[in-house]
């Protein structure tokens, strides 16, 4: 807090709920959904080729960052399939009346 307390940004800690392959599989549908995207940066390499080799590789801590990462930001809302995306494009242009009060004043 005092080094980055005015940033506009903070931590969260969170107790992940089941095991790595299990986090993993879970977010399995938004890669094949082609929901995420891969910056051009020199980790992002070492990141896709570690999720592409689990369970089977040696490494797993990034995958496992990568599957909570990808899992919070869906929880929040952040990332949306297209149908869901869609879905809330239709409800936000539906015409809803205005309510009328139930007495006058």
């Amino acid at each position: 807090r005092r080094w980055n307390g005015n940033e506009g940004w903070g931590v969260r800690t969170t107790t992940p709920g089941g095991d790595k392959v299990a986090r993993a599989y879970a977010v399995q549908p938004m890669f094949s959904a082609g929901l995420v995207w891969a910056p051009e940066r020199e980790w992002s390499e070492m990141v896709i080729e570690e999720v592409s080799s689990f369970p089977k590789g040696r490494y797993k801590d990034l995958t496992d960052a990568t599957s909570q990462a990808l899992k919070y930001i869906r929880d929040i809302g952040l990332l949306l399939r297209p149908e869901e995306r869609q879905f809330m494009a239709d409800m936000s242009a539906r015409y809803v009346p205005p309510s009328t009060p139930l007495y006058d004043v």
